[in-house]
């Protein structure tokens, strides 16, 4: 596992300042209750019903729908992914940045992504006559739920924070520029979660890999 591994390379504290990571088991707590009898039925349907579309964003000013979405999941395989990257790599970059900015850096990256798939599909995409099987004027009514691409652009903070160790392929490191890595990474997803549009996780990469270009080469605390 990458945590065990970066462990190994820089020693039993290079996971401080946070000892557990307190942002990564929370979520993941959430994902896991949520698919359970736990949670309020109430409570479940909200989660449920929250869909990011760009005609609720940005067409109708529905801002909640940039965040509450990611908290659904729309299968087994969709939840494992989320929780087994949470329960991996994730923990790696809360310890990195501390529980506080994790957290912050989650909702950011969450808002970000579901911004720019939003963006794409009120504004760009309709100009295409389809994408992926959706046709120009479904777009701004395509629904896109789910935390994989926060993941996707969380990977783009990972590289930055520990360059010249690879790309995280799911939960795996892999010797491959990060570019590469994600094209991988977002195509496999495409054939694995085929209900979910494509061009979300698209958002996510493209929102990972700015972020990895921005702070490439910086001083990152």
């Amino acid at each position: 596992m990458p945590f065990l591994q970066l462990q190994q390379q820089h020693g039993p504290h290079f996971a401080q300042p946070t000892a557990v990571p307190w942002g990564a088991i929370l979520l993941s707590g959430v994902l896991l209750a949520l698919q359970t009898t736990m949670v309020p039925d109430r409570w479940k349907q909200a989660v449920s019903r929250a869909c990011v579309t760009s005609d609720l964003v940005i067409g109708q000013r529905q801002w909640h729908n940039l965040l509450l979405p990611g908290l659904h999941s729309s299968d087994p395989l969709h939840t494992a992914y989320t929780v087994v990257s949470c329960s991996d790599w994730v923990t790696t970059v809360e310890g990195k940045m501390g529980s506080g900015r994790f957290v912050g850096a989650t909702v950011g990256l969450t808002a970000a992504t579901n911004l720019a798939f939003s963006v794409l599909t009120y504004y760009v995409l309709p100009n295409l006559k389809e994408v992926a099987g959706v046709r120009a004027y479904e777009m701004r009514y395509k629904c896109f739920l789910g935390l994989t691409a926060t993941l996707i652009a969380m990977k783009g903070l990972y590289c930055a924070y520990y360059p010249g160790h690879g790309y995280l392929f799911l939960v795996f490191l892999v010797p491959v520029p990060m570019f590469i890595g994600v094209v991988c990474e977002v195509t496999l997803l495409y054939f694995a979660l085929p209900h979910l549009w494509i061009v979300g996780n698209v958002s996510g990469a493209v929102v990972g890999m700015l972020i990895y270009w921005y702070l490439r080469g910086q001083h990152i605390p």
